[in-house]
């Protein structure tokens, strides 16, 4: 049997469990203290507010009471005045209009970040009602959720509760896309580009699968040199970031995909690699009512539920405009059908026309990304991982695989934590000291419906029925290759 970290025989083992239990303990008890923190600048606030009324009603004078507050709460807090400001905005909103988050931190079951993810995607959440459905199911959500995926899947629900306003907010947006040269010391600098979210993932994702099959010839012409024990230099073997920045460059001064002629890298043990050859690779699901937009391009608001009027989502990003979402779909030459559970959103089925890799893509359907706790690593970019290995007989099947990212693929199988896959898509991590963290998978919030207490179908309808969309087979789908990208 081989030894795994932190396992029964590990003299270590006890004391790493009463660090983090202790670990455990003080955060709770921070938690609180934050929330604490957060109920005092509230109270400042309010003080500021009743303060302003005695005041002349120029907003000059209102807005001394408030400045001085916010002096006197910086010099508190050892910042400035301007960021003690923001945190008493931050504080009288949340604590205003999002009650049950502030007493979630109180409780300990939320640390500041989640609120902080709650109260920033919620702002395009102006209704009342669906307000306090956005934050009842984000709060379920954060219970059981890392910071970092909080904040993604926010996004995600605020979008599906938010007012139509919110596709404008993203052609706003759009249109402050540029470019911005920032120059570094030692002879370096940074350029970055603000574009539409889909061309940028996908421009990084053909990056990157172009920088692994560099590096993989590197490594290969590096194994070469050594066995022929060449007296010369041995080649040099770049890191992943290094190659990654350098096609980059090639790519917007050249128009080339390498700096060797023909798009070609040589050195690789089975010849050369063509790079112009692979393409990016981007997941979007798109509700199937998005893809018809009223006369006037905006959302139907009878129909925003997730599974027919809803957000369309960027995998590892979140939701992008419903124009660019039906450009991409019209450009593909092939995509997938979701079925989906009328009320809690999980993923039943996925099918084509001509079905292939069915099982790849139902895992990525359901997963959207790594189900590692807290990772968003998209799942095209990962592996499909079999909870019990092939090798001891588990099948390979949906109910047997998962999507995981390269790193928690690797900390599975060699670092002692241990995983069960439910029948609902849900993950029971179990840590090499046992605790147990679940995992659920991102389908039910991209698809669940709204949860406004509302009728349960569209008008004139007297009970949900799950719906049957026809698709009609596209004249260019005969290349199931094919990408816009």
């Amino acid at each position: 049997m081989r030894d795994l970290p932190f396992d029964a025989r590990s003299p270590q083992r006890a004391a790493l469990q009463r660090a983090v239990d202790r670990l455990r303990s003080l955060d709770r008890e921070a938690r609180r203290i934050e929330a604490d923190r957060l109920s005092v600048l509230a109270e400042i606030d309010q003080l500021a507010a009743a303060e302003a009324d005695r005041f002349a009603t120029d907003s000059r004078s209102e807005a001394m009471p408030r400045r001085a507050a916010a002096i006197e709460t910086g010099h508190a807090l050892a910042t400035s005045d301007r960021a003690a400001a923001g945190l008493l905005a931050h504080a009288a909103s949340l604590i205003a209009d999002y009650p049950s988050v502030h007493a979630a931190m109180t409780a300990g079951s939320i640390a500041g970040g989640h609120a902080h993810a709650i109260l920033h995607h919620g702002t395009d959440v102006t209704e009342d009602e669906a307000r306090t459905a956005y934050t009842r199911e984000i709060l379920e959500i954060a219970m059981h959720e890392t910071v970092g995926r909080t904040w993604h899947l926010a996004k995600i629900l605020a979008h599906k509760y938010a007012d139509a306003t919110r596709a404008d907010r993203q052609a706003d947006a759009l249109a402050r896309r540029g470019t911005t040269l920032t120059p570094l010391d030692d002879g370096v600098a940074e350029y970055r580009v603000i574009m539409d979210a889909a061309y940028a993932l996908a421009i990084d994702d053909r990056v990157r699968r172009q920088a692994r099959l560099v590096q993989d010839a590197e490594r290969a012409a590096l194994d070469a040199a050594r066995r022929e024990q060449a007296d010369a230099d041995l080649p040099l073997v770049r890191p992943l970031a290094q190659i990654r920045a350098d096609i980059a460059t090639n790519l917007l001064l050249n128009g080339t995909p390498a700096n060797t002629d023909e798009h070609r890298v040589t050195g690789h043990a089975e010849g050369t690699i063509d790079l112009a050859g692979i393409r990016a690779r981007i997941q979007v699901t798109v509700p199937v009512l998005t893809l018809i937009p009223d006369d006037d391009h905006r959302p139907r608001r009878d129909l925003r539920t997730a599974g027919l009027q809803g957000a369309a989502t960027l995998a590892g990003y979140g939701p992008i405009h419903p124009t660019t979402a039906r450009l991409l779909t019209d450009l593909q030459a092939g995509w997938d059908r979701i079925s989906c559970h009328p009320t809690t959103g999980q993923v039943l089925a996925v099918d084509r026309y001509r079905p292939s890799a069915e099982i790849t893509r139902f895992i990525h359907a359901r997963d959207q990304h790594c189900r590692a706790p807290g990772c968003t690593v998209p799942a095209h970019r990962g592996d499909l991982d079999h909870t019990l290995d092939a090798a001891h007989g588990g099948p390979t099947s949906t109910d047997n695989l998962t999507a995981l990212c390269r790193h928690h693929h690797t900390n599975k199988h060699h670092a002692g934590i241990r995983m069960r896959l439910d029948p609902d898509g849900e993950i029971r991590w179990t840590t090499p000291l046992g605790a147990v963290i679940h995992d659920r998978p991102t389908s039910p919030t991209v698809h669940r419906p709204r949860d406004d207490g509302s009728d349960t179908g569209p008008p004139g309808s007297s009970a949900r029925r799950r719906s049957r969309v026809k698709f009609r087979r596209h004249p260019r789908d005969t290349d199931d290759t094919r990408h816009p990208f």
